[in-house]
């Protein structure tokens, strides 16, 4: 039998969506990923964010995830932290992993040496 733990804590900075959004573009590139995304989708809408994430991959494998040594900075970021760069063009987050998805797989490799 396998089973999924998770630890979460209130009032932290953070919430779920926040983890949520990093292990859906990791999701592109490792399909655990996006098996622990899954699993985190139960607490989106709660204020809490998971501290410790244990995720059973295989009968006997499974991916943990943890955050250490967090540290309480400002209680509201400035505003300039997350605005875009001139120069550079905000798209929603669903167009651009549907454009990753899209693009082949950049290996380093020509085709000739394959």
């Amino acid at each position: 039998r396998l089973r999924a733990k998770v630890w979460l804590a209130r009032g932290f900075a953070l919430d779920v969506s926040h983890m949520l959004l990093f292990l859906r573009v990791v999701s592109v590139a490792n399909k655990h990923a996006a098996q622990a995304a899954a699993m985190l989708e139960q607490w989106e809408q709660q204020d809490v964010f998971p501290i410790k994430v244990y995720v059973p991959l295989l009968l006997s494998f499974y991916a943990q995830l943890h955050c250490s040594n967090f540290k309480h900075g400002c209680e509201k970021p400035p505003a300039d932290w997350f605005s875009v760069p001139s120069g550079y063009l905000e798209s929603p987050a669903e167009e651009v992993m549907q454009m990753l998805l899209k693009k082949p797989a950049v290996t380093g490799r020509s085709p000739a040496a394959c």
